[in-house]
């Protein structure tokens, strides 16, 4: 069985700290989910590349990874008792 990472992505994220280490991954035959946190499976990035995520953290991806990436600007995602917003 394949490893599987989660990359964590939301608006505003760096395009190139997302691309560049789910193409190494990939590459290295490891099954990589992006998964963007909030409501909205589209990600614009800061640069305004638009990302279509595989799912939304906490609605339909399975948890536990092998491992998470997170090339995202934290500073930007606030928390709520309904779940992550941004």
């Amino acid at each position: 069985m394949k490893p599987r990472v989660l990359c964590l992505v939301v608006d505003g994220v760096e395009e190139l700290e997302l691309v560049a280490p789910v193409d190494v991954l990939r590459r290295a035959e490891v099954e990589v989910v992006l998964a963007a946190v909030g409501h909205a499976r589209r990600v614009t990035g800061r640069c305004g590349v638009v990302l279509e995520a595989d799912g939304v953290v906490a609605s339909e991806l399975a948890l536990p990874e092998a491992a998470t990436v997170t090339p995202t600007p934290w500073s930007r995602v606030r928390y709520s008792t309904t779940g992550a917003e941004t």
